[in-house]
This record gives structure tokens, C-alpha cells and sequence, in this order.
């Protein structure tokens, strides 16, 4: 895993370009402390900055940007299946000079082409420099992170945006739209940063630039399949494929010449992989928890499940947090965009402590999208029949309930089920606090492939996997983890799997119980006691931080000053929104 960064211009570029790009690679040095190289076309206004985190073959010749048959390449992330990629490129006559998945990656794409992509299992963001121009490509779940800005001097690309902002003097100018989706969600949609230019290149996407200020050539060669809407239930042989296709993924992300750890929770998700590592693989895995002295945490029940297991277990105890409590600047700090996702300060001090032990961590990340594990699948499932009820319907109903005085029922029907579909995903994320976010809501407006669905299930799920999984949760590991140079593997987040539960029946998997399938997996290695509890994560309390503040909170798009609540944790994330754009727009 690494960083990139680079520019195509329409002029070519002379020693001061150079040095400044040099400059903004070298910004990237935390996410690549290993080393550092550049490939530079002067004449075609070319400039391609890669900083290196050695994990697959640790030679010089394995550096990059990397060079093949006048084909080159700067790349971010990690091929699992090279070993079997570079076997099959073998059988057609390629001859291997490193034991690098670089080089497996750039020999695919020279054989097969943008067909190479959707043959790969890893993460990845990269970009291609070719006799038709660049092409960039970015990894089925958007793991590693990828922006890119345009201008009329031609196109920057970078692994974070903060290098890009500091070099071409950027403004934080989001749109009304813009604000009142990070208001609403935590995040921007359809990869806008609030940086105008400046955008995210979504999962599973290759792009193609024959010129520098070229329209591309786009496409997507994944999308994750919507759950069938039918009543298809998982036989025991069901659940045995799903094991083993489990075991594969982790087998090949635990590929790497360097340590290798576990970021480990009581939770499902991590708890199997930990079991998979150590009963099915026998790998001498480390793992590691995070304590915190300030609010709830899994450190103990996570501490017996390793012991359980007989895993390698540090338990890290976060004594203070690094930045002050200060939430709003240290996620514009991490992120260098509005987001409010505060696992990062948590992966950022787990990722710290385990830094001097490991180089790669794997996670459980994307559990929850795989096995329909969040509540608010459940609450969707157990209120399935009111959600059929047309919007309008359920505006009336509250208005009954309002007006015998049943405030608190008329408040949860208009905002669960009396909005936009964009407003009952708002409510499913915010709660009843939703109310509080007035008029924003109503400039919302879901891209049409999140509401193909008629199932809230799949709609819910489809934004979850295509927005806020690459948008937020995604980047909080990302940022968080590279912000110490450690590398962070999620084993839930491979095609194959998701392409096998899609077979079954949303509704039976949920009616189950959440995260049924990888439960009765789990099952099969540790204690009931340990199968069947919730689960909390790794994220720093919140309510300390609401509790300082002074003041009601202000924002032009709100109809009035927003008092949150320091209990309510929904609250706390509108109230953290708040300040993260008034951060933003100070910073």
C-alpha cells in the first residue's frame, strides 16, 4: 500500500512544476515512509509521484513508479491474487524480473487490457500511463482512495486531497446540496468533496483520458448485487461454500513478507477471521484492542476470545486522545475533507500502537454490508409493512397522532415514513434528531441507482454500499491506518462473497437474525456466549465532546441554532457536523 500523486498537463513542465510536485509526493511520505520515486514525461506535461510502504517483495526492483514494455504504473493498494494471475501470465509467455504484485498487476493490464480489472481480488488505486493516454482504475468496494482534479490546465490525481488543496490554493465552496448531504449523512455523495473540481473516483471504476482536458472514457465493471428479494433460504451446504470461499479470502490476504496482525473486537466480524487465521490456516496471528478509559469497550470480552483462540493479544489503552478532544479539527485534519466519522481517531491510535509490532492489520470491515448486520436492517425488516406505506398516506397519519397529543408517535412516522427516500435514509441514520435538520432534507436527492429497489432492505443496503462504505467507513480505516504507515486488509469486502449471499432472500437472512450466516460460521469455534453479543467497535465516545460545548450551533441552511442534546448520540453527530464545516471553512 502506498500513495500516489500526479498531474497531466497542456504545457510541459519545467524544474519549478517538478519541484512542486516533488514537494506534494513527498507529503504523501506517512502513507509510503519506504521510499520514494517519480516518472516524469517534461515535454507531455507528465508527472507520476509514488511514496512506497513495502509489503510484497521488499527489493528495489519491486519500487515504483514501475516500467514495463513502455507501459507504466503507479499504484496504491494490494493484488491478493497475484500468485495465481502471475502463474496464468506465465502460461502466456510473460517472463517475471520481481516477485512483486506490481508487476503482475501492469503485465495483466498489457495482456488483457481494462478486462485485467475485474479479474483482480485486492484493493487498489492506480494509474496507467499508455501509447492512448492514462488510465486510472480503483479497486470493486473503493478501499484505496483516488481524486482527481480538473482544470483548464489539464488533470491532478492524488491518493488524499490535502497535497492537491495546499498546492493549487483550493477553497472549501461546497454547494447548498453538498452541505445539507454531510448535514444529513456524514459525508457528500457521488465522490464531491466540497472542493469544486475535486472529486472522488467511486468503487469499481476505470477511467480513461486520451488528453489532459479530454472527456473520459468511463466505465464500472462491478457493482455489488442487491440481495433477492425473494424467500430463498441458505442450506447447511449453503453456509459451508460461504466458509470456504470466507477461508480463501483470508488465506490470500494473509500474502505479505512482513508481519501481519488483527485488529480485533468481540465482535462477529473480526472474532471468525481471528478463528479462520488460527484453527483453519494455523497462522501465528497478532491481535490487538483497543481500551478506552472514557466510555464503553470490548477490551476484555475481546482479551478472552483471543485467549480462547490462542492468538498473540495486546491490549492498547488509550490513555489520552492525541488531538485534545478537539473532534471537529482532528477529522478535518485526518480526512482533509468533510467527514464525520470519528473511527478514525480510534484506528489512527490502534494503528499507532501496533505499528511497531506490524506492518499489515487485517480488519473486519465490511461485515455488516456482507451479512445485513447493522440495526437499522433490523428496524427496517421488523417495520417492513409500514415501509410500503406511500409517504403521503403516512403524513396524514401522523397528523392524527399529533393531534391527540402523541407527539413522540407522530414524530417517529413523519420521520421514518412520511419523506423522500432520501428523508427516510436521513431518519434511518439520524434517528429522530433527523427533525432537527429542518429544510436540508428537502434538498436531498438520491442518485437513481440507490432506489432501483422496491425493497427498503436492498435500498438501504445499496446506500450503504455504494455511498457510505467507500465515503466513510471505508476512509476511516484507510486514514486513519496510513496515517501511521500501516497497511489495513478487510477480508468481508471480496466480490465472490458478495455475489454468493445475493442468492438468498434479504428478508430470511434478517428474519434470522443479524449477521446469521457468518453467526452459525462462528459458531463452529467459540462460545455461544461469545456468538450472540452485540457488539460496540472501535469508536471514542462522543458525549465528552458535546459536553463542551458553550453554545447552540449555527448554520445558514438550519431554520434555527441547533441545541443538541449531550446524551443523545445522534445529537452529538449533527451538533460534530456543524463544527466540521466551520473548520472546513476556516482551515
Amino acid at each position: 500500500m502506498c500513495g500516489i500523486f500526479g498531474a497531466w498537463l497542456n504545457e510541459p513542465l519545467d524544474e519549478d512544476y517538478v519541484g512542486r510536485f516533488t514537494v506534494a509526493t513527498q507529503s504523501l511520505s506517512h502513507r509510503g515512509p519506504d521510499d520514494q520515486g517519480c516518472y516524469v514525461e517534461r515535454a507531455n506535461g507528465l508527472f507520476l509521484g509514488h511514496r512506497r510502504l513495502s509489503i510484497i517483495d521488499l527489493s528495489d526492483a519491486a519500487s515504483q513508479p514501475m516500467e514495463i514494455d513502455g507501459n507504466v504504473i503507479a499504484f496504491n493498494g494490494e493484488i491478493y491474487n497475484f500468485l495465481e494471475l502471475r502463474l496464468e501470465l506465465e502460461l502466456n509467455g510473460h517472463q517475471f524480473r520481481t516477485q512483486s504484485d506490481t508487476e503482475v498487476l501492469l503485465r495483466a493490464f498489457n495482456h488483457w487490457g481494462n478486462d485485467a480489472f475485474r479479474r483482480l481480488d485486492g484493493m487498489f488505486s492506480l494509474v496507467i500511463r499508455h501509447d492512448e493516454g492514462l488510465t486510472f482504475a480503483t479497486d470493486p468496494f473503493g478501499e484505496k482512495p483516488l481524486f482527481i482534479f480538473r482544470s483548464s490546465q489539464g488533470l491532478y490525481f492524488t491518493s488524499e486531497p490535502t497535497p492537491l488543496v495546499k498546492l493549487l490554493a483550493l477553497e472549501f465552496e461546497p454547494t447548498d446540496l453538498q452541505i445539507a448531504e454531510f448535514l444529513n449523512f456524514g459525508f457528500m455523495l457521488n465522490g464531491e468533496t466540497g472542493f469544486q473540481g475535486l472529486k472522488a473516483v467511486g468503487p469499481a471504476t476505470v477511467l480513461t483520458f486520451k488528453r489532459p482536458n479530454a472527456t473520459p472514457c468511463e466505465g464500472r465493471y462491478w457493482a455489488p448485487p442487491l440481495v433477492s428479494e425473494t424467500t430463498n433460504e441458505p442450506s447447511a451446504k449453503d453456509v459451508d461454500e460461504l466458509h470456504s470461499i470466507l477461508l480463501e479470502s483470508i488465506k490470500r490476504r494473509l500474502r505479505a513478507d512482513v508481519p501481519i496482525g488483527l485488529f480485533l473486537s468481540a465482535g462477529v466480524d473480526s472474532s471468525l477471521i481471528a478463528a479462520i487465521c488460527a484453527k483453519d490456516l494455523n497462522h501465528d496471528i497478532q491481535t490487538f484492542t483497543v481500551a478506552f478509559p472514557d466510555g464503553l469497550n470490548e477490551a476484555e470480552t475481546a482479551a478472552k476470545i483471543a485467549s480462547h483462540l490462542g492468538t498473540h493479544h495486546r491490549t492498547i489503552e488509550v490513555a489520552a486522545d492525541p488531538f485534545g478532544g478537539d473532534f471537529p479539527n482532528a477529522l478535518t485534519s485526518i480526512y482533509g475533507t468533510a467527514n464525520d466519522n470519528l473511527t478514525a481517531i480510534s484506528v489512527f491510535q490502534l494503528s499507532m500502537s501496533a505499528r511497531p509490532f506490524i506492518k499489515v492489520a487485517l480488519s473486519g470491515t465490511g461485515g455488516d454490508e456482507l451479512a445485513i448486520g447493522y440495526n437499522k436492517y433490523a428496524f427496517i425488516h421488523k417495520r417492513r409493512h409500514e415501509y410500503k406505506i406511500p409517504p403521503h398516506i403516512a403524513r396524514l397519519v401522523a397528523s392524527f397522532f399529533e393531534a391527540i397529543s402523541m407527539l413522540d408517535k407522530a414524530n417517529s412516522i413523519r420521520a421514518f415514513l412520511g419523506g423522500t427516500d432520501a428523508q427516510r435514509v436521513s431518519a434511518l441514520k439520524n434517528g429522530l434528531a433527523s427533525l432537527k435538520l429542518g429544510k436540508t432534507s428537502t434538498l436531498l436527492d438520491l442518485p437513481p441507482n440507490l432506489t432501483q429497489s422496491k425493497s427498503w432492505l436492498n435500498k438501504m443496503r445499496s446506500f450503504d454500499l455504494e455511498a457510505t462504505l467507500p465515503a466513510s467507513y471505508i476512509s476511516a480505516v484507510d486514514r486513519g491506518s496510513m496515517r501511521t504507515g500501516l497497511e489495513v486488509r478487510c477480508p468481508y469486502l471480496n466480490t465472490a462473497l458478495f455475489d454468493f449471499v445475493a442468492r438468498f432472500g434479504g428478508s430470511v437472512l434478517i428474519g434470522k437474525g443479524q449477521k446469521y450466516l457468518l453467526r452459525t460460521i462462528l459458531g463452529r469455534y467459540i462460545p455461544s456466549e461469545f456468538v450472540s453479543r452485540p457488539k460496540t467497535g472501535f469508536v471514542r465516545p462522543l458525549s465528552n465532546w458535546t459536553k463542551t460545548l458553550e453554545k447552540p450551533l449555527e448554520h445558514r441552511l438550519l431554520d434555527e441554532p441547533f441545541y443538541p442534546n449531550a446524551e443523545n448520540h445522534n445529537d452529538g453527530m449533527i451538533a460534530l457536523r456543524i463544527a466540521i464545516l466551520q473548520s472546513m471553512t476556516a482551515s
